[in-house]
C-alpha cells in the first residue's frame, strides 16, 4: 500500500483528535470542526444534504459523474479499511 503524506496527517489528526476528546461525541464534533477548517483552507466548504422529517437524505444533492465518482471513492475507502483492519487482528 502506498503510505502518502495526506494518509500520514490524517492519522497525526485523528490521534491528535482522539486524545483531546473527552467523549466520542467530543471527537466526532472536533472532526467535523477540523474538516471544516482544512477545507476553508484549500478554498472549499462542505455543504450538507437537507434531513427530511425520517431522517433521510430527500435527494443528493450531487449529481451525474460527481455522484458516481463518490460511490467509486466510498467504496474504495470501505475496501482499505476492511484489508487495514483484516491485516492488524
Amino acid at each position: 500500500m502506498i503510505y502518502s503524506e495526506i494518509l500520514q496527517e490524517k492519522n497525526r489528526i485523528q490521534v491528535k483528535l482522539s486524545v483531546e476528546s473527552g467523549s466520542a461525541h467530543e471527537y466526532l464534533i472536533r472532526s467535523r470542526l477540523a474538516a471544516e477548517e482544512i477545507a476553508r483552507s484549500y478554498g472549499f466548504s462542505f455543504k450538507y444534504a437537507e434531513l427530511s422529517e425520517n431522517n433521510k437524505v430527500s435527494e443528493s444533492p450531487l449529481k451525474g459523474k460527481m455522484q458516481q465518482d463518490l460511490k467509486t471513492v466510498l467504496s474504495e475507502i470501505g475496501k482499505w479499511l476492511t484489508s487495514e483492519n483484516g491485516s492488524e487482528m
